[in-house]
């Protein structure tokens, strides 16, 4: 898999795990909300839980080492994962 395909499906992943919709129609109406992704939140239990499935996603799909998928998780979670709390 291409770096694009890796990362849209790893963003849909995310936004199915807070049942958010990835299409490009609904991505253009969240876009009209302000602030729309504080919208959503997940627990420190299943930011862990998408972490882990992201790993092996990128070891399955990506030829990249452990060192770089472990820092392509972080560094994903950090730009783009949901705001962590302890309530669903």
């Amino acid at each position: 898999m291409k770096n694009k395909e890796v990362m849209e499906a790893c963003l849909i992943e995310m936004f199915k795990r807070v049942g958010l919709d990835y299409s490009i129609e609904a991505i253009i109406e969240y876009a009209l909300q302000q602030d729309w992704y504080l919208m959503k939140t997940w627990t420190q239990e299943e930011d862990k839980a998408f972490g882990r499935w992201m790993y092996k996603f990128l070891g399955e799909n990506t030829r990249n080492s452990v060192r770089l998928r472990r820092d392509m998780v972080a560094f994903f979670m950090m730009q783009y994962g949901w705001k962590v709390t302890e309530r669903a």
